[in-house]
């Protein structure tokens, strides 16, 4: 399952009591693919619904321990949920 969570910038994230840090690390705990999707990245192209996401990984042992990937186009059929 992907998971799309629309939020503030992972910079301001207080990981120790962050409600969608909370929800991403255990949705890539239990194998789901974690998107994190700024505001603003959201646009319609050909009448479907494409963001500009990164993929985040999630790595308790780092100082900071969200890892986000590069920025990727996908269409919003590649998600099975948005938070």
């Amino acid at each position: 399952m992907n998971i799309l969570f629309l939020m503030d910038p992972l910079e301001g994230i207080k990981v120790e009591k962050d409600t969608s840090y909370a929800f991403m690390r255990e949705a890539h705990k239990r194998g789901h693919g974690v998107y994190y999707l700024p505001q603003g990245n959201i646009s319609l192209s050909d009448g479907q619904v494409v963001v500009r996401a990164q993929k985040v990984l999630i790595d308790k042992n780092l100082d900071w321990p969200i890892v986000a990937g590069e920025w990727q186009r996908l269409r919003d059929d590649e998600f099975d949920a948005v938070m």
